[in-house]
């Protein structure tokens, strides 16, 4: 991005992050925390995508148990230097947030063409972490699944 723009977008990535880790504390999660921007990502897409609500604290903090669990036993996160996984945690963190806020200002104040776009660009996003259609997730009871 360039010029206005990226000032902007610079800003709005700025304060997702910041938004989340406020979110992360009030929940009493660690900060910096890998599995818990990989849960915002996960939970902020999957709501834009299919057009629901936030998932109750409590299966959040679950999801973020499971997936840092996961994140524990992957050789490839494991040996991530601390750069990669600061760089991981940040983009994960803004992006689930990002996507988290935006849902809910578009249920307080919807505009289908712009929610059309919005969903499209959920699908995309996990799709790409995924590596798989984006339909095969599921996020349920503070667990994820892929069928």
């Amino acid at each position: 991005y360039t010029g206005a723009d990226r000032a902007q977008l610079t800003k709005v990535f700025t304060d997702s992050l910041a938004n989340f880790e406020q979110v992360t504390n009030r929940l009493g999660l660690p900060n910096d925390d890998v599995a818990s921007a990989l849960a915002a990502f996960l939970v902020g897409n999957y709501i834009a995508m299919h057009g629901t609500s936030l998932p109750p604290d409590e299966e959040f903090v679950a999801l973020t148990g499971h997936l840092r669990t996961a994140l524990a036993s992957s050789p490839q996160f494991v040996q991530s230097t601390s750069s990669q996984k600061r760089q991981a945690y940040e983009q994960l963190a803004m992006m689930g947030m990002f996507m988290t806020t935006a849902r809910l200002a578009l249920a307080q104040t919807p505009n289908p063409k712009a929610e059309a776009h919005f969903r499209n660009h959920a699908k995309a996003n996990l799709e790409l972490l995924l590596n798989r259609p984006a339909d095969t997730l599921e996020i349920k009871g503070g667990q994820v699944s892929l069928h």
